[in-house]
């Protein structure tokens, strides 16, 4: 059987302010980690990220409806750190969600 090495002859990518910078990132990072979001991708370098649109979203619901798996953990104390507020994180998750490319199910994530 042979295969054949194909590329894309079109490759184009536009990059949207996420919501996030500075410190707001570390915090981003940390409420990944808190919450085990799957990461489908992520550089050596901790620059770009791939996770999956639902693994945001989950990550948005579970910070917007401050239930139980939050209480358990120590989300004020991650935000704080990095001074972000607890509504500009959810606002900068439903930013990545909705403005980013809505035919692919992973939401690519640039940290420069």
């Amino acid at each position: 059987m042979s295969r054949l090495l194909r590329i894309a002859k079109v490759y184009k990518v536009e990059l949207e302010y996420g919501g996030l910078c500075n410190d707001e990132l570390r915090a981003f990072t940390g409420l990944l980690n808190l919450f085990d979001i799957e990461i489908n991708y992520q550089s050596d370098d901790d620059r770009k990220y791939e996770i999956e649109r639902a693994e945001l979203e989950h990550l948005r619901d579970i910070l917007a409806s401050k239930n139980k798996t939050y209480q358990e953990c120590d989300v004020e104390e991650v935000l704080s750190e990095a001074g972000i507020t607890h509504e500009r994180m959810i606002t900068a998750l439903g930013v990545m969600i909705s403005e980013s490319d809505q035919d692919d199910s992973l939401v690519h994530i640039f940290c420069d």
